[in-house]
């Protein structure tokens, strides 16, 4: 099944995941106000370190891991790749308060009857390539292991994968319980640099990342993929996510002109266009500029209206990192360009098609909530 037919975003707004705040109940309320079509889960980088997006991933193995006194990311410690790599197995995958109370907060927002005009949920977690390529062991990044190491290399990239997926897979089988479409976003910013190393280990990244969105898909949710520098097109079209989310303010005119992201394109993919910057100050940018230059780059496809029926807008990522003020300029700029596209949509007679609905449990209901999920094949050994 292709998952992506299950939801048009129709120019909806959405986030990319951080937010700057401090209070996840505060951060889902500004959500239920900026993205009321299609909300998500906010990550909170400022609320605690715990909350960082490899912190997410990682933190239960801290104890295997040693953190980069230079140089971003971890070590593993001498010897314990392979304990490393069961672990990630054999773990249980979910969030946690700790790690995510945006998360949780969202779900209290859902009990409690938010988002009545959602079409679809969003969740996200750190894709598999780049949190792989923030492990380093013996020194050397894993991507880049050689030698004796390769062997392990290549086990430990795969039991991250599956970690990773897994917890996807977490996120989704709760967010589909109020019977809305779930989108779940692989965050990968480290993707261009990993594409292109020649390391043995590199060569398993297009099919751990396939894999991984094989998964998501399976699960019935939308499989999106989110690069926020540049992005290895021809990887990403061989990967085959439903939805492709990317830095618009650098790189529109690349991405609509590039032949593989048309082909993607006109066979009904997804686009997030990060139109708007991450910057301290927004106010030099004005909405109409934005959506103009969105206008002129959508005429390349031909039909501006059905690309704009399969559009979200956003701001660039790491809004975890600005200042409140920054955030809601940011989210202004997008609802505005938003509103821009809406418009266009209602003067060509499109809309948004109506999605079932359910009865919401009351916020008393959610301690009853069963926190066993379904278990998916161990699908990383069967590599050999």
């Amino acid at each position: 099944m292709n998952n992506k037919h299950l939801f048009l975003p129709m120019g909806s707004v959405t986030g990319v995941g951080s937010l700057p705040m401090t209070d996840a109940d505060d951060a889902v309320a500004f959500v239920e106000v900026c993205c009321p079509r299609v909300p998500f889960w906010p990550q909170l980088p400022q609320r605690a370190s715990s909350e960082g997006m490899i912190e997410q991933a990682l933190l239960l193995f801290g104890d295997l891991l040693q953190r980069g006194a230079q140089t971003p990311g971890y070590d593993v410690l001498p010897g314990a790749e392979s304990e490393l790599a069961r672990r990630l197995d054999d773990s249980p995958a979910e969030l946690d308060t700790t790690r995510a109370a945006g998360f949780f907060a969202f779900e209290r927002a859902l009990y409690a009857g938010a988002f009545p005009q959602a079409l679809a949920l969003k969740g996200q977690i750190v894709g598999p390539v780049t949190l792989a390529t923030q492990l380093r062991i013996q020194g050397r990044p894993l991507m880049d292991a050689h030698g004796q190491d390769v062997t392990g290399g290549i086990d430990l990239f795969r039991a991250v994968a599956w970690y990773v997926t897994r917890l996807a897979l977490w996120q989704i089988e709760r967010l589909q319980r109020w019977s809305r479409p779930v989108i779940l976003m692989l965050d990968e910013p480290c993707l261009f640099l990993a594409a292109f190393r020649l390391s043995p280990v590199a060569r398993h990244v297009l099919p751990v990342l396939k894999e991984s969105l094989t998964m998501i898909r399976a699960a019935g949710a939308i499989a999106g993929l989110h690069c926020c520098a540049r992005l290895p097109t021809a990887l990403v079209y061989r990967a085959h996510p439903d939805l492709v989310s990317f830095d618009a303010h650098q790189g529109l005119e690349e991405f609509v002109t590039n032949p593989d992201m048309q082909a993607f394109v006109r066979a009904g993919g997804l686009v997030a266009f990060g139109l708007v910057p991450t910057a301290s100050d927004l106010s030099q940018f004005h909405p109409l500029a934005l959506l103009s230059r969105w206008l002129e780059s959508a005429l390349v496809d031909g039909n501006i209206a059905d690309l704009a029926e399969r559009s979200l807008f956003t701001a660039t990522c790491g809004l975890g990192l600005v200042s409140e003020r920054a955030m809601r300029q940011s989210f202004q700029l997008a609802g505005q360009i938003s509103a821009g596209v809406t418009a266009l949509l209602e003067r060509a007679s499109r809309q948004a098609p109506d999605l079932p609905a359910r009865d919401v449990p009351p916020l008393a209901a959610r301690a009853q909530v069963p926190h066993s999920y379904t278990s998916f094949p161990l699908w990383r050994k069967k590599h050999d």
